[in-house]
C-alpha cells in the first residue's frame, strides 16, 4: 500500500508540523552537496 494511502487512513502517522520544501530553495543546496560529493569521492585508479 502506498505511503499516502496509509497516512490518509491513519492520520496519526502524519507529522502535523511537516511542510514540503520549496524546490526553488532546495535545488541550490542539492547542487552544492553534489559538487562537494564529487570533490570528496575520487576513486583510486
Amino acid at each position: 500500500m502506498p505511503f499516502r494511502q496509509r497516512i490518509e487512513r491513519n492520520g496519526r502517522l502524519a507529522n502535523p508540523s511537516y511542510k514540503p520544501a520549496n524546490n526553488n530553495d532546495l535545488l541550490p543546496k542539492v547542487d552544492e552537496m553534489i559538487n562537494y560529493a564529487n570533490e570528496v569521492s575520487r576513486p583510486d585508479s
